[in-house]
């Protein structure tokens, strides 16, 4: 999955605190390269073809994923371990 990220999920935080059936998901799907079904209790789940095999994450995973991918580029590009850091970017609420 390392080369997914973190390009490929970096608008599936917008599924974090919805409901599958909020009017913002399906608009959304349609935009993106993964696909999302519903799971128990009406939550998106997100779901990847991976070595021909299907992955199904939840929301919260993608966005951990997400950061600790953020956090090893990080270390990186400084030449250090990364133990305290803050994390901005532009976000449109919709």
């Amino acid at each position: 999955m390392d080369h997914f990220f973190p390009s490929y999920f970096a608008d599936a935080e917008r599924l974090i605190g919805r409901q599958y059936t909020d009017a913002l998901v399906p608009s959304n799907i349609k935009l993106w390269p993964f696909k999302v079904i519903a799971r128990t209790g009406d939550k998106p789940m997100i779901c990847v073809q991976h070595k021909r095999e299907e992955k199904r994450f939840a929301t919260e995973e993608i966005s951990t994923m997400v950061l600790i991918k953020i956090k090893e580029i990080a270390e990186v590009y400084l030449g250090s371990t990364v133990k305290n850091a803050v994390i901005t970017g532009a976000h449109i609420l919709q």
